[in-house]
């Protein structure tokens, strides 16, 4: 038979071994808080949405738009006949359809299986956009030369020394006016990666559109349905 002993002393002093012990619960009530807060936070953006389809009639500045109630993020702009200086615009790709509980788990900004394009419509007389800030702004940020970016794009790096694509611009070359988007990638590998662009929709009116660096791959089908869609939005 083997002999069993008790455990020697660890050398921890109890005041110690009570100050380890509440620390690890703080940190498992923080943990648990901010499991908490997000379901609920994810909640509340789900009971903000709905799935009416039938267009709503706004005006954002000058400009009458008829937009579907499940297109439009925020409760406050469903509201028919107001006027805006700036609307919010959630829609998933490539389908470019508003929000259905069926394909509820397609939206927000997080998850894997994330397909949301977030777009804004604002009043904005004096903004450039981003095709027209390439030469006067981004050409002049940019760490180093050209480079080759992602299907076909051209790529200037924006970022700092040892940060080198986690900021950085992809255009159309040879084509004034063409594409043009700005692409930010957190430090954090499990964040996704989004990248934004905007667009003139006149003298005054500025897109922008926010999509998942995944979809630079098929860049100029997203940018051609972006715009047919809003451009379909206005109301005749």
């Amino acid at each position: 038979m083997i002999p069993i002993a008790p455990p020697g002393p660890t050398g921890i002093r109890p005041l110690h071994f009570t100050a380890l012990t509440v620390l690890l619960a703080l940190l498992a009530a923080a943990y648990v808080a901010k499991m908490v807060g997000g379901w609920f936070a994810g909640t509340e953006r789900l009971l903000t949405r709905t799935e009416e389809v039938a267009p709503v009639s706004l005006s954002i500045g000058r400009h009458a738009f008829a937009i579907p109630a499940n297109m439009l993020r925020r409760p406050d702009q469903r509201i028919p006949g107001l006027r805006h200086d700036l609307v919010y615009l959630e829609l998933i790709w490539p389908s470019l359809s508003g929000f259905t509980r069926d394909m509820a788990y397609a939206f927000g900004d997080t998850g894997a299986e994330s397909r949301t394009i977030a777009l804004e419509i604002a009043v904005a007389r004096q903004a450039e956009g981003m095709s027209e800030r390439l030469d006067t702004v981004y050409r002049r940020l940019a760490r180093g030369g050209e480079a080759p970016g992602p299907a076909g794009l051209t790529m200037l790096d924006l970022a700092g020394e040892g940060e080198a694509g986690t900021d950085y611009v992809v255009f159309e070359a040879g084509r004034d006016g063409g594409f043009v988007a700005r692409c930010q990638v957190p430090r954090d590998a499990a964040a996704p990666a989004f990248c934004s662009r905007e667009v003139r929709l006149g003298r005054d009116l500025l897109l922008t559109y926010r999509f998942k660096r995944a979809a630079l791959h098929n860049w100029g089908r997203l940018d051609r349905r972006i715009l047919d869609l809003v451009h379909s939005l206005r109301a005749s």
